[in-house]
Parts: C-alpha cells; structure tokens; sequence
C-alpha cells in the first residue's frame, strides 16, 4: 500500500513539474509583452487609467509593493492615484521584461525590472506578473513590485 501511494506521489509531482515548464506560447508572450509595453506608454502619456487597462478588473485582482497587499481593482487604480498624483510624479517608465514563463493555456508569469526617472528622485526595482488570459484578453492578476538599492 505505502509504495502504491509513493508511486501516485511521485506520479503527481512529475506532472506537476511537466505543467510548470510547458514551453511558453510565442502568440501569448507576444500578446502580454505588448500590453505591458502599452502600460508603459500610457504611463509616460500620464494617463492612469488607461495603464489600468493591462489589469483584470475584479475584487481578486492583488498588488503587493511596500505597503503590503492592496486587493481589488478599484482600491489598486486608486492606490496609483493617489501616490501618483501628477505627471511629474509618475514621471518616465521603463519596462524591461527579464524572463516569461508559461504555466497554463491561461497563465503567464512574467519577471522583469522597472526604472522610474522623475524630478522628485528616480526608482527602480523589480516586477512579478501573473497574466490570466481571460475572456476580455490577457490580464494582469497578481502583480508584486520592489524597488531596489541596487540596479
């Protein structure tokens, strides 16, 4: 009995391991890359709401930065909002995309660094996006940023 229930253990974590490195999708990496990179236009443009757009609008959507957790689409734009007030201070945004790996058909994790340049002091660090594609397209659900001392 134990060794049938090590195969079934042994069994599942191979599956689990084959699921996680399913090679990634080109059209869906493509499809989230461009969205990310429509967020940092939209962002350099001052428009907030439209570097919304790349995020799944619903009460599960997370973002984790320094603050801790902030749930929920609304309480995330405003989060934005609030600490992004003005153009000066939501001044010029570069994406770089480190790594992209495909979990699902619809989900995508995404790594990669951000560099802020702006009057007030510049910020860089680093991002951790999870993409579900949904029926209004690939959307952001998870997003977990960190500035860093180190660049």
């Amino acid at each position: 009995m134990i060794k049938k229930q090590y195969l079934l253990f042994l069994l599942w974590g191979i599956l689990s391991l084959t699921a996680y490195a399913q090679k990634p999708n080109p059209a869906a990496v493509k499809a989230v890359t461009a969205i990310l990179y429509e967020q940092q236009a939209a962002w350099n443009a001052g428009d907030i709401s439209s570097f919304m757009e790349g995020y799944w609008q619903s009460d599960c959507l997370v973002f984790m930065g320094s603050q801790g957790p902030t749930f929920g689409y609304e309480n995330v734009k405003q989060r934005y909002e609030k600490n992004y007030a003005t153009k000066a201070l939501m001044g010029r945004l570069q994406f770089t995309v480190k790594d992209v790996q495909q979990h699902s058909p619809t989900i995508i994790q995404m790594l990669g660094k951000f560099e802020l340049e702006r009057s007030g002091g510049n910020a860089s660090g680093y991002f951790s996006l999870l993409w579900r594609k949904t029926d209004e397209g690939w959307k952001i659900i998870s997003d977990h940023t960190s500035a860093s001392n180190q660049n």
